[in-house]
């Protein structure tokens, strides 16, 4: 007796590597080939071709995604164009051609920025204030409003 055929097969590879390009997880990925997220890691450290092409497919990916959000924080035109059916036959005819201009997105940019240059553009900054002495300063706060119950003691 031979035991149990093994489930993977060598095409599987290239197929993980279009759907990772399609934007599909790894989870994803083994629910669509029937089989669980733990045989699916298995398959990955078994078979080196498949972690290869799933990441190529997953950088695809990933180098589609940010040239959309560099194009988007840019802006960019592009035409539009219109067809109609037209003729005994119902043939397509470009009947419209028109330049659009999509503006920069301020959110594209923003999340580009924090990304990309994050020492100057993250929302938090933190500074550091020290007395003569190199200490840090101590601030105490005396009742700003004296009707304010909370401040009294």
């Amino acid at each position: 007796m031979r035991g149990r055929k093994p489930l993977f097969r060598k095409y599987m590879a290239e197929e993980a590597e279009k759907l990772a390009e399609l934007g599909f997880t790894n989870e994803e990925i083994a629910d669509f080939w029937g089989r669980s997220r733990r045989a699916f890691q298995y398959w990955l450290k078994k078979h080196p071709e498949l972690l290869h092409t799933l990441k190529a497919g997953k950088a695809r990916a990933d180098k589609k995604v940010e040239d959309s959000l560099y194009k988007r924080a840019q802006g960019y035109e592009f035409k539009e164009k219109t067809y109609e059916k037209r003729g005994q036959k119902k043939k397509l005819i470009l009947t419209k051609e028109v330049l659009k201009q999509i503006v920069p997105d301020t959110t594209a940019q923003i999340f580009w920025l924090k990304n990309r240059r994050p020492k100057n553009w993250r929302d938090k900054h933190e500074f550091e204030h020290s007395g003569s002495e190199r200490k840090p300063l101590r601030i105490i706060l005396e009742n700003a409003n004296p009707n304010d119950k909370r401040n009294s003691k």
